[in-house]
């Protein structure tokens, strides 16, 4: 009897052993299976939450491409009504240049019209100082008959005044 509880006691350190060991081997396997739990629920968790989170980073990017977007198109108007102006600026220049263009015309007809009338002007000068030497000659030629005919005058009241 001592023997068979000396090798009941064995099996049952064998078989406590064994237990021990399962006991480990689950209670490794209890830890590692929290561990892998947790991991998945946070993960689980945070894709719930990330679309939430994502949701709210869209909204954001949203806003900022809006803001983007309404500050070209304000920038795209201001652009046009700037280039409106432009061309209004430039068609009022265009006029302008037309007109002045216009008038560089006439005031080279007027020029060449005044041109003609300094040259007629100046002929007439030419002609009218021809004329004046002409009379100047024609007067000094009356004062020297004039004179040559006081001086006949005088010499017959002269000669008159002797014999008379």
């Amino acid at each position: 009897m001592h023997q068979s509880l000396e090798e009941t006691a064995v099996a049952f350190r064998r078989e406590w052993a064994t237990l021990e060991a399962e006991r480990q081997r689950l209670s490794d396997w209890h830890i590692l299976l929290e561990q892998r739990t947790k991991a998945e629920s946070l993960r689980v968790a945070s894709e719930w939450f990330e679309p939430e989170a994502h949701r709210e980073d869209y909204k954001k990017d949203l806003k900022k491409v809006y803001d983007q977007e309404l500050a070209a198109a304000s920038r795209a108007k201001a652009l046009k009504r700037w280039e409106e102006a432009v061309t209004k600026e430039e068609a009022c220049l265009t006029e302008q240049r037309s007109e002045l263009e216009s008038r560089g015309r006439e005031l080279e007809a007027s020029s060449e019209a005044l041109r003609k009338w300094c040259q007629d002007l100046e002929e007439a000068a030419s002609k009218q100082a021809l004329a004046e030497e002409e009379i100047g000659e024609r007067m000094r030629s009356v004062a020297r008959r004039e004179d040559t005919a006081t001086k006949l005058e005088r010499s017959f009241e002269h000669a008159y005044n002797i014999r008379y």
